[in-house]
């Protein structure tokens, strides 16, 4: 299920983190309401979770964990983008079969 926010969000953003004051993943930005500005919605944390969960051992190439220590809950929201900042990266994705 999808949980709505109150949010600009702009072609591209899509699987951008949604955290909480704590720090604490939410859900990953999927997608707007065109006829809205303002009107965003975000796959929920523990949706992404699960289905992470479902993936076939043979289809990951490590094995995948997920640390519930939240270790920026105590930092002011400046502090908190400051140590995130070098974990976010830019993922571009073309549809090549579309090219032909």
């Amino acid at each position: 299920s999808k949980c709505q926010l109150s949010l600009i969000v702009n072609p591209g953003n899509s699987g951008s983190p949604v955290l909480d004051e704590k720090g604490n993943l939410v859900g990953l930005i999927s997608s707007r309401n065109d006829e809205v500005q303002g009107v965003s919605y975000a796959i929920k944390a523990a949706q992404i979770s699960e289905m992470i969960k479902k993936i076939p051992d043979e289809k990951l190439r490590t094995e995948l964990s997920v640390q519930n220590k939240n270790t920026i809950k105590n930092l002011k929201r400046t502090e908190q983008i400051k140590k995130l900042t070098p974990c976010v990266f830019n993922i571009m994705v073309y549809n090549s079969h579309l090219a032909q």
